[in-house]
């Protein structure tokens, strides 16, 4: 799929974050908006067991950053490839869509 991954830790805690969340044209932030992941198999687009989905990622105050937590009980393998795919509404013209390609790594340091 992609030629380049963000990291997902294997059997961590992993923060989810989708940062300049803002009305196009305008550039404001959307601070109401409701933000919601889910993470699926790269190969077979099957939910990541081990969670419940999808996860809600919550705004963080005075930005345009939203924030969720990935919880370490997710079933992945090392080197495993994942997609999280992002929701985003604001209300009326105010949605968006996001797949980020993850790859799972254990943690070294």
């Amino acid at each position: 799929m992609a030629d380049y991954y963000s990291v997902i830790y294997y059997s961590n805690d992993n923060t989810l974050e989708v940062r300049n969340l803002a009305v196009q044209g305008t550039g404001s932030a959307v601070a109401d908006a409701v933000v919601t992941a889910t993470v699926v198999k790269e190969q077979t687009y099957a939910e990541v067991s081990g969670q419940t989905w999808p996860v809600t990622l919550s705004y963080v105050a005075a930005s345009t950053l939203y924030r969720g937590t990935l919880k370490d009980e997710m079933v992945l393998t090392p080197e495993e490839k994942v997609i999280a795919q992002i929701t985003a509404s604001g209300g009326t013209n105010l949605k968006g869509y996001w797949e980020f390609p993850l790859i799972c790594k254990t943690r070294t340091s």
